[in-house]
């Protein structure tokens, strides 16, 4: 369980988020965080991770583990697609990474990288993409946090990524902000939507979310 109580949070002397609080349980274990730019998504990301000083209220853990992919990426640029999962896993995990491990293998082929001596700067965006989120995903944390993680992805990629998230929320929480709604829509358990820097909605249950989605997301797209 993660608690945030009454967070509020300043830029330059203006408050933008003002005494937020959410709870994330295993109640919901998928959550899609949405709404506009500059709305407060990734603001809200970063404080729950405890990545902005100097903000007003309480995170409670209560012993939970977080992984975080931000939009811009960790990777180390300079070394192989292999260097970057044995770095991250030995981060994560404090033990060497075992190429042999059937969950490894599993998001190998998921992602289908087949570029582990890849030295990462020569890898497109796409290629990059997969490997920061297969470098979390080793993380086996308590809660996954990504931060826009469908964009450059292949289509077949996203698919198996929304499967292996289905697979893996018996035991993990997600919470992914993505634009992309109708895509990880299917499989959320929970949507919070964000703008101005409050909680302008909170929907629990798939049938909610997919009549939210139909009332304010996909009539907008048919009128195009």
């Amino acid at each position: 369980m993660l608690e945030l109580n009454n967070i509020s949070f300043t830029y330059t002397d203006e408050p933008f988020i003002e005494n937020l609080s959410l709870m994330l349980d295993t109640n919901a274990p998928c959550i899609l965080l949405s709404g506009k730019n500059g709305s407060g998504k990734t603001t809200l990301l970063n404080l729950m991770c405890e990545l902005l000083p100097a903000y007003d209220g309480s995170i409670e853990r209560h012993g939970m583990s977080i992984g975080y992919l931000p939009y811009q990426d960790c990777l180390i640029k300079d070394v192989s697609v292999l260097d970057n999962f044995r770095f991250y896993n030995r981060i994560f995990n404090d033990q060497d990474l075992d190429l042999n491990d059937s969950f490894y293998n599993q998001l190998l082929q998921i992602f289908s990288i087949d570029y582990q001596h890849k030295k990462v700067k020569q890898c497109s965006s796409g290629e990059q993409k997969k490997c920061a989120i297969v470098c979390l995903l080793l993380s086996k944390a308590d809660l996954l946090i990504f931060d826009e993680p469908f964009n450059a992805l292949d289509f077949q990629s996203v698919l198996g990524f929304l499967r292996l998230i289905k697979e893996m929320k018996q035991e993990h929480l997600f919470l992914i902000t993505t634009h992309t709604m109708d895509v990880i829509g299917k499989i959320a358990d929970r949507l919070l939507i964000m703008e101005h820097g409050s909680l302008k909605a909170d929907i629990l249950g798939r049938k909610e979310i997919e009549a939210y989605l139909n009332d304010q997301y996909y009539a907008e797209i048919k009128t195009i």
